[in-house]
């Protein structure tokens, strides 16, 4: 039976952090990669044997498992709640991350979360932008603008009241007829 290699990744947008263990815990690798599919094989390649994988639950992991499963390797999606020797750690690097997550793995220690199949993520993503655009829409709906003053005697007309609404351009009143302008 060959060498089984634990590999934490500590992924990012751009870049990743990965770290490799072997059965007695010791480190056998550990870099920091762009996150280029490229690379990423070609790291796997320098260890031969099996490997174990594991990163966190992060909005990038799609990607990573997609390519990992192509090259045969299985990766376990680690619970980013719940993974505690990360969140309480009082020394948080990308270098240690991807170490715990290793070192996690290699004693089954990772809480795994669900790994959403390929034909339901569009969907899924799709619902989370929709409820993200809807708590932002009853955010902006419960908005008073003396609220935002500070100032405890100031009361706004009463047809001004439900009239405001968030825009990534700011605050903005809406006027008769849905056209808006700038809140002076």
């Amino acid at each position: 039976m060959g060498t089984t290699y634990y590999i934490g990744i500590d992924q990012h947008k751009r870049s990743s952090y990965l770290t490799t263990v072997d059965a007695e815990g010791d480190i056998v690798r550990s870099q920091k990669l762009k996150n280029n599919p490229d690379a990423i094989r070609a790291y796997f390649r320098t260890l031969a044997g099996e490997h174990a994988v594991t990163v966190e639950s992060t909005s990038g992991w799609y990607w990573m498992n997609d390519l990992l499963s192509a090259e045969g390797i299985d990766l376990s999606l680690a619970h980013a709640t719940f993974v505690k020797a990360i969140s309480y750690a009082k020394v948080k690097t990308d270098k240690v991350d991807a170490e715990t997550l290793a070192q996690l793995l290699r004693v089954g220690l990772i809480p795994e979360a669900h790994k959403v199949s390929s034909e339901l993520r569009d969907i899924r993503d799709m619902l989370r932008t929709r409820l993200s655009l809807v708590e932002k829409r009853t955010l902006s709906s419960d908005i008073q603008i003396y609220d935002l003053t500070g100032h405890p005697d100031l009361r706004m007309p009463r047809w001004w009241r439900g009239r405001v609404i968030v825009s990534f351009g700011g605050l903005r009143r809406v006027r008769g007829g849905g056209t808006t302008g700038p809140l002076c």
